[in-house]
Formats: structure tokens, C-alpha cells, sequence
């Protein structure tokens, strides 16, 4: 997990796996896609840096793929501004 917060989904999404979206305080949620398979489950509350499930091994470019999106209020945000320092 980027950050400390309560899961809101679990389920498979398009054609990226599946995805995890955690609701963090101030507005945020991170979306989070490309598992195979996830370790956690809707309402859980994870901490930052709590794996959250395996990345599919081989997806439609080649090497396993994460993709990961940061929203505040509903819209798309640079991660940068709530990651910096986060490594």
C-alpha cells in the first residue's frame, strides 16, 4: 500500500487484473492494477508498505505491469504531490 488507508474494492477491472482501490484521508484514493491475485479485502485498513497481493506474471506487454493512479475528490493528481519522499 503507498499509504496508510481503508480498502473500497477488490475485484478484477478491464484488462488489467485486479484492482484495489484504498480510500486514504484528505479526499485521496489510490487505484492500484495489474494482481493476479490480492491479500486483502473491502474494509480491511491497510498501513503503508502492507503488501497487497502478487502482480500477474506475464501480462499483454511482457513483463509484470502495475499501474497505479491517484485521485483527490474524484480527480486524476500528480503522485508526487502526496508521494514525495516515498520510495
Amino acid at each position: 500500500a503507498p499509504m496508510d488507508g481503508d480498502i473500497r474494492y477488490v475485484g478484477a477491472f478491464k484488462g488489467y487484473g485486479n484492482m484495489v482501490i484504498i480510500e486514504h484521508s484528505g479526499g485521496y484514493h489510490s487505484l492500484i492494477a495489474g494482481f493476479d491475485t490480492t491479500t486483502t479485502s473491502v474494509g480491511h485498513r491497510v498501513t503503508k508498505g502492507e503488501p497487497l497481493g502478487s502482480l500477474i506474471k506475464k501480462s499483454n506487454f511482457g513483463a509484470p505491469r502495475l499501474y497505479y493512479e491517484l485521485r483527490r475528490h474524484g480527480k486524476v493528481v500528480d503522485p508526487a504531490q502526496k508521494l514525495s519522499g516515498v520510495r
